[in-house]
């Protein structure tokens, strides 16, 4: 018996390490608020190292995945060749994974070599995922969350088949409940341990974008009939305090990284300090409506609604992609 022990006990550990990770080292590939603006993406980005990886929209050869250098961004290379309708690109060591879209009955999840070998399928029927160090954790088409270690096994249910996935932060997994017909959220929870639901704000739509970074929660509020928007700094289960005010009636999209709040209203993109200490500010102004925006460690990716995109370090230089 003591030998069955060992072996049970030794599996668990195995299955908890690998797929799961510990409470202190989930690891996004994404951060919080990068993983909700691929969501809202027209065309969609995502950058690993000096590479950015795109989904090529609007050649002749639509649904291409492509990937370009900061340096020469017109001299493009194939990842993959098309034949379908990728989505939700994520990069990991020397894997880019992807869901191929397949009419109503949802998408497949892939990874492929980023010299475009090794194409492998790892999941049917997937309808949204988020890339973490060690596991995947997905949304099935059949109702529930997911998680899998990155080959593909170790799969076990993380909430019920009325929860639908959002986001997740080191510590944190945001999601919405019920269906298409009648949803609520969105809410928190702690992705191991023992916790409550808790929800984000009741006025906070569900497909509204928000950030969690450092159980803190960056969202807006509407007013006046949505004529003027406030972004909210929110401690989980504390105060809030509002960072700034916009009167407007098309706010966009918002992403944090560090000190710096960054939120998009039409072709203007502004940024505020989360202390609360300075106004906002103009930070960039776009030739489109901007649909998403990503933060990597100071440099701003944008996304526009004609499918364009804007690369702008730190230093200022602008580079159209």
């Amino acid at each position: 018996m003591k030998k069955i022990w060992i072996f049970l006990l030794t599996s668990i550990i195995s299955f908890t390490s690998t797929a799961c990770g510990s409470e202190n080292n989930v690891n996004p590939v994404q951060s919080f608020g990068n993983q909700i603006n691929q969501q809202f993406a027209i065309k969609e980005f995502t950058k690993n190292g000096d590479w950015i990886y795109a989904i090529d929209e609007l050649s002749s050869e639509k649904g291409n995945i492509v990937r370009f250098s900061l340096d020469n961004p017109m001299k493009q290379e194939i990842v993959y060749k098309a034949g379908g309708e990728p989505e939700y690109i994520s990069v990991l060591d020397d894997w880019v994974y992807f869901v191929i879209r397949e009419g109503s009955i949802g998408g497949n999840l892939y990874k492929i070599k980023k010299d475009g070998s090794k194409k492998t399928k790892l999941l049917n029927n997937v309808d949204f995922y988020i890339l973490t160090e060690k596991a995947i954790y997905y949304d099935a088409k059949t109702g529930g969350v997911y998680a899998m270690s990155l080959d593909g096994s170790h799969k076990r249910k993380v909430l019920g088949k009325r929860y639908s996935l959002i986001g997740i932060d080191n510590k944190w997994i945001s999601f919405i409940k019920g269906d298409e017909e009648e949803s609520s959220g969105p809410y928190l929870k702690k992705l191991y341990g023992i916790g409550s639901e808790i929800l984000i704000d009741p006025d906070l739509d569900c497909s509204a974008p928000f950030a969690v970074e450092n159980n803190q929660i960056f969202f807006y509020r509407s007013y006046d009939d949505f004529e003027t928007f406030s972004l909210i700094k929110k401690a989980i289960n504390g105060k809030e305090i509002i960072l700034t005010s916009v009167p407007c009636t098309n706010f966009g999209t918002l992403n944090k990284e560090g000190d710096w709040m960054f939120f998009s209203v039409g072709e203007k993109v502004y940024k505020v300090n989360v202390s609360g200490k300075s106004s906002k500010e103009l930070f960039y102004q776009a030739s489109d409506e901007v649909t998403s925006i990503l933060l990597y460690n100071g440099d701003v990716l944008l996304s526009t609604v004609s499918g364009g995109g804007t690369y702008i370090k730190r230093d200022g230089t602008v580079i159209k992609l």
